[in-house]
């Protein structure tokens, strides 16, 4: 018989957008994902081995056939992954490294333009990574789709992060960012970013020009209400939102002309050091201004 095992997603912060999926076990030992109805997703494959897709490597899937492992996106696109420097060869097309206290970025990461996938996080309780900037030489992995560098003393970004024209998404979760460079502005292929407690006060304004970024989090930044303005009005575009931990007790008004906005996050950190604080009558007022978006306080 079949067993359905439900996939629990490894919570970082208190909220996360993952919807219930599900992994199932077919009598030979083989592994599939299948949608909240138990149907099979075709797309996704079938693996000798399968771990749930996760906010702890990427919002990757974990799986393993033939003796090799991937990760594997919820497209269906998968990519072999090494999980150690010694193991990176030219067939390798991610590398992960986590819980990691690295103090310095690892250059011979750099002899691998072929990589796709970059994840090197630090500890988050026992120990930050503690290189403070990226090399210029990052410019070298001109086919990184995924970047995420959690847990750091980041404080700076070189301007040639620019050069990563195929970057979807970008995570510096819990770092020390004071200012982005002006050229993030020319990743145009960027879907998502997350700047989740850093230390800016502002985004410069050629984040205009990332047409394609869909997913903003700016939880835990010291940014001033006018800032947040600003910054809104620069990407209409946007469709998921999250603004925790910032000291906001009521709607900022540019939030109203993000047409497309379907998930708009409030909710603060544990022990948030700025803690949002909406009065139930400013709750009700938001959800009803914003009728077409899931909205969470």
């Amino acid at each position: 018989m079949k067993k359905l095992i439900l996939v629990v997603a490894c919570i970082l912060s208190l909220v996360t957008s993952y919807a219930q999926q599900f992994m199932v076990e077919t009598p030979k030992g083989k592994f599939y994902f299948a949608d909240e109805k138990g149907n099979k997703i075709a797309k996704l494959g079938e693996w000798d081995k399968a771990e749930p897709f996760s906010y702890c490597v990427g919002d990757f899937a974990e799986v393993q056939k033939d003796n090799k492992n991937y990760l594997l996106d919820t497209l269906g696109n998968f990519y072999q992954v090494a999980y150690k420097l010694e193991d990176l060869g030219p067939k390798i097309k991610a590398l992960v490294l986590k819980n990691k206290q690295l103090n310095s970025f690892p250059k011979e990461i750099l002899t691998h333009n072929q990589l796709e996938i970059l994840i090197l996080n630090g500890y988050y309780d026992f120990g930050h990574s503690k290189f403070k900037t990226l090399p210029s030489e990052i410019r070298k992995l001109s086919n990184l789709k995924y970047l995420e560098l959690l847990y750091g003393e980041l404080d700076s970004l070189p301007s040639q992060i620019g050069k990563l024209k195929n970057l979807q998404s970008l995570d510096f979760d819990l770092n020390k960012l004071s200012f982005l460079p002006s050229q993030i502005g020319e990743l145009k292929n960027l879907q998502r970013l997350d700047l989740n407690k850093n230390q800016l006060t502002f985004l410069p304004s050629q984040i205009r020009e990332l047409k394609n970024l869909k997913e903003l989090w700016l939880n835990g930044n010291p940014l001033s209400v006018a800032e947040i303005e600003k910054a809104l009005l620069l990407l209409p575009q946007l469709e998921t939102l999250y603004l925790g931990d910032l000291g906001l007790s009521s709607l900022p008004n540019a939030v109203l002309e993000l047409k497309k906005l379907k998930i708009l996050v409030f909710n603060n950190y544990f022990m948030a050091r700025n803690p949002n604080n909406f009065s139930a009558e400013e709750q009700k007022r938001i959800r009803k201004l914003l009728p077409n978006c899931e909205v969470q306080f």
